[in-house]
């Protein structure tokens, strides 16, 4: 059978060997301190329920995906290590590419900053042809993306490719980013 369950910021419904993950956070799934520990217990049962063999991300909002960060609420960002011993976030998205599940970002609206991040930590990526917006904003904002952008980037996209979208916080419509092999 199949059953959801309803989180601040997600909703989580789980049918058997497959779940479906759902960013609710409203007014535009920004990444806040709430989401992030609640992904961290998200990946903690998928970490442990050797029933799972897929997880699928997708968002509420059909223009926002997910992210960037709420820079207002930074000061109240975790930063007790996680598992590996790395900062939260750069934790969870580590561990997120580590699951021993197929993980799926579908992506529709904007993906950005930590977003983004979370979606190259994914197995597969799949975004909208009408309404996708891809992009690193964080050098624009004279900031590193730090979340996993500047490692995987160049795996998908090449080394030119990765410099060109982070330095210049570019930004991918669909069908740019699939050629430039960021998602499937």
């Amino acid at each position: 059978g199949e059953h959801a369950l309803r989180m601040s910021a997600l909703v989580v419904t789980r049918a058997e060997t497959q779940w479906k993950v759902t960013f609710d956070n409203p007014p535009a799934n920004v990444v806040d301190p709430e989401l992030i520990l609640e992904l961290q217990e998200l990946i903690d049962e998928l970490e442990h329920d050797f029933e799972v063999t897929v997880v699928v991300f997708d968002s509420a909002n059909p223009d926002h995906f997910l992210g960037p960060y709420d820079l207002a609420r930074a000061a109240d960002t975790p930063n007790a290590p996680g598992p590996t011993g790395m900062p939260p976030w750069l934790d969870l998205t580590v561990r997120l590419s580590r699951l021993p599940v197929v993980s799926i970002a579908v992506i529709r609206g904007a993906s950005r900053g930590v977003g983004q991040e979370f979606a190259l930590a994914c197995d597969l990526r799949f975004a909208s042809l009408e309404n996708t917006a891809i992009d690193q904003p964080e050098v624009s904002k004279r900031l590193v993306p730090g979340g996993g952008a500047i490692s995987r980037l160049p795996a998908l996209a090449g080394r030119g490719r990765a410099l060109e979208l982070i330095l210049g916080s570019v930004v991918l419509d669909g069908a740019t980013a699939e050629r430039y092999g960021v998602v499937n």
